[in-house]
């Protein structure tokens, strides 16, 4: 299916990259750790699921867990999940993971519950409170005890979630402890959605700097994005103006997630020839579809963060100038510092080395400029 945008792209629907999944894939066969983030929708479970692919292909012979940390809050429900994803890999039945617990996991507080293991939840339980380094460190090695000979990928999703308990560090340096004293059979992959919360882990807090490769993605090229939308339509017995096609990959900034989006809606509502105008529809639709979660985000800011955003709409990119304070209203360079912290908390911008902001999300931007601050394009 063209267009596919509810699953990671493979096949004909992914391009471009070439190279990264080269490079990622090397990384995954000599056993390094590696780390993958970025905008919303910026394109790693394509490229992930493309370099396992090109492993399996080479028969490259491994073990590939996901352990998706989606609603996990505290470090208990990390280890758990952790815990409880490990031990049914390498074991099967309730009676023989009780059995290697005893083994592995004796004395550390953690026990089997009996009922989550039946439900098919988290069944390993702490008691006595959190878990101290010592305790985090055996539950993290287990992969590395059980594995042997046979490579084991631990594939993180939801990374950053670890990042929301104030009781984080023990748990992450005990990681890091296990990543520089444990080589060999296994290896991890940590992915995460919330681009600033990876950023404070791997980069600000600098955890796993030594051990862990941060991968950045390459941005497809305009021209095979506008050679893969042409394609498609063609196709399909539809034309489709280049140069229409480029007007958008560059609103949406190249990201495929959204683009896939709009140009399967487009493909929907027309027909034959596709005109400026059916495809202005189409955003249209597409921006129903996120203007809810778009609102949301705004009311979820205060006056002060509104005017800082629109400070970066407009063009600004040195915020605690005086003149810029001034035309935004935003009292002082000392406020300005506490804005800039509470809108990379919640995920609205990022800021790059030299300290200029850029909104995360493309289609969010979009709306910021043509309908919430009306900004003219020039």
């Amino acid at each position: 299916m063209y267009f596919n945008f509810n699953v990671p792209a493979s096949g004909r629907n992914f391009i471009g990259r070439k190279k990264d999944v080269d490079i990622v894939t090397n990384l995954i066969r000599s056993g390094e750790s590696i780390a993958l983030y970025g905008e919303p929708h910026c394109g790693y479970s394509s490229l992930l699921k493309q370099a396992l692919m090109q492993l399996q292909l080479a028969s490259f012979q491994a073990n590939v867990l996901e352990i998706d940390l989606l609603n996990c809050k505290t470090s208990c429900d990390v280890l758990s999940r952790y815990a409880s994803c490990i031990m049914r890999l390498f074991f099967r039945g309730l009676d023989d993971i009780q059995a290697n617990s005893y083994s592995f996991l004796d004395g550390s507080g953690w026990t089997v519950d009996e009922d989550a293991f039946y439900t098919g939840g988290d069944f390993f339980h702490f008691e006595g409170g959190k878990p101290d380094a010592e305790a985090c460190a055996q539950v993290l090695s287990l992969p590395y005890k059980l594995a042997g000979t046979r490579r084991t990928i631990l594939y993180f999703k939801n990374f950053q979630n670890i990042n929301e308990d104030s009781e984080a560090r023990t748990l992450l340096k005990a990681y890091e402890d296990l990543l520089v004293s444990e080589k060999g059979s296994c290896s991890a992959i940590f992915t995460g959605t919330a681009m600033n919360a990876m950023k404070e882990i791997f980069e600000v807090k600098r955890y796993f700097w030594k051990d862990v490769v941060i991968f950045p993605l390459s941005q497809i090229s305009d021209a095979e994005i506008i050679e893969y939308v042409h394609k498609g339509f063609q196709n399909k017995g539809k034309v489709v103006e280049r140069k229409t096609i480029s007007e958008y990959v560059h609103i949406l900034r190249n990201n495929m997630w959204y683009i896939n989006t709009l140009f399967a809606l487009t493909d929907y509502i027309s027909v034959g020839y596709v005109v400026p105008k059916t495809l202005l529809e189409a955003m249209q639709l597409l921006l129903g579809l996120h203007k809810p979660r778009f609102l949301d985000k705004m009311a979820s800011l205060t006056d002060f963060q509104i005017s800082l955003l629109k400070a970066v709409v407009d063009g600004e990119t040195r915020m605690s100038a005086t003149a810029v304070v001034e035309n935004y209203g935003l009292n002082s360079s000392a406020n300005v510092k506490r804005l800039k912290d509470a809108l990379i908390k919640k995920e609205v911008l990022w800021f790059d080395e030299k300290d200029e902001p850029h909104i995360q999300d493309a289609l969010f931007e979009w709306w910021l400029r043509t309908e919430y601050f009306g900004v003219s394009e020039n």
